[in-house]
């Protein structure tokens, strides 16, 4: 029992390792109970990040910065439509058979 006491005075002295702790149980905290409303956020942002990259390569082809993002935006739609009235409809019809 001594054993597990002393690992813990020396493990939580540090004020460090208590902080991060803390910030862990507080970011798992706000995961827990508000998950399902970030996880839009969280997939919007992969998104975002994705896409700057191929607004980027637009922009280094000397396209102005706007119209690579009008550019980049408008073939993401059209991928999103593609998806929605193109796969999903025989995706459906092969899984109902």
């Amino acid at each position: 029992m001594n054993l597990v006491a002393d690992w813990f005075r020396r493990t939580f002295s540090d004020p460090r390792v208590v902080a991060l702790i803390l910030a862990l149980v507080a970011g798992f905290t706000v995961i827990l109970f508000f998950g399902n409303m970030l996880a839009p956020v969280l997939a919007s942002l992969v998104i975002a990040y994705l896409l700057e990259g191929v607004v980027g390569i637009l922009e280094h082809y000397h396209l102005p910065r706007l119209l690579a993002v009008i550019v980049v935006f408008v073939a993401f739609m059209l991928f999103v439509v593609l998806i929605i009235f193109g796969v999903l409809p025989l995706a459906s019809s092969q899984l109902t058979e």
